[in-house]
């Protein structure tokens, strides 16, 4: 008489059901330091972030695909020659999936606005804030302007 042994049949399963749960894991992430005047506030895909933030830009899989997420970003106080300014901008960022190697890994990404940056914002340039990992790959490419008012017209 043979007997059935429950965990040899049960393990093979388990190892089945592991491995097909793997490629439904969430898409990998580059974290960015951002850094702005006090009381800045980056919004990425309608979530809001207090600079200075970190935050998990999510990335395709795949080297040189991109993923596109709109920018809005709040400055208080834009500091130049004439005193500060408000600044209401937006734009987009492209996140690259990439091969992260492990100085990619431990390595802190840092995007920084700083005045003179702001300033051209303000004065109707569109600016642009690219990343680049330790490793020499691209991991981000963000544009920003100035947001465009639209005229009310009167009947």
């Amino acid at each position: 008489m043979q007997s059935c042994n429950a965990a040899a049949v049960l393990v093979p399963v388990l190892v089945i059901l592991s491995a097909s749960l793997v490629g439904c894991s969430a898409p990998p992430t580059t974290k960015v330091d951002f850094n702005g005047p006090p009381g800045s506030v980056i919004t990425i895909d309608s979530k809001a972030y207090p600079l200075p933030a970190t935050v998990a830009l999510p990335r395709p899989k795949d080297v040189g695909k991109t993923m596109r997420k709109d920018v809005e970003l709040y400055v208080p106080a834009v500091q130049n020659s004439s005193g500060a300014n408000l600044l209401d901008a937006e734009g987009v960022v492209d996140v690259y999936g990439y091969n992260e190697t492990d100085v990619d890994r431990l390595a802190t990404n840092t995007c920084n606005f700083n005045n003179e940056e702001l300033n051209k914002v303000i004065d109707g340039y569109a600016v642009i804030f690219d990343g680049t990992s330790p490793s020499g790959q691209k991991l981000y490419h963000m544009i920003i302007g100035k947001k465009k008012k639209v005229a009310e017209t009167t009947r």
